[in-house]
């Protein structure tokens, strides 16, 4: 799902107001996502999806990482 946001979000022009008119520009977003298993605390798995969304962004940005949730 979210890589289809991200490929979505990254082909969508968008219009920023200027003094001058509107400018369009391109947007990429980085996601880190984490899979959950039974038993882990919410701050386990927002740690866990940290570092994926910090992988993503030292993979070059524009990309999606996910991993599930080490025990």
């Amino acid at each position: 799902f979210m890589e289809r946001v991200r490929t979505t979000i990254a082909s969508t022009p968008f219009g920023v107001p200027t003094p001058q008119g509107t400018e369009t520009i391109s947007v990429t977003i980085s996601a880190g996502l984490a899979q959950v298993r039974d038993g882990q605390t919410p701050e386990q798995v927002l740690e866990q999806a940290d570092l994926c969304l910090y992988d993503a962004k030292q993979g070059g940005r524009n990309r999606v990482v996910c991993r599930q949730l080490q025990s």
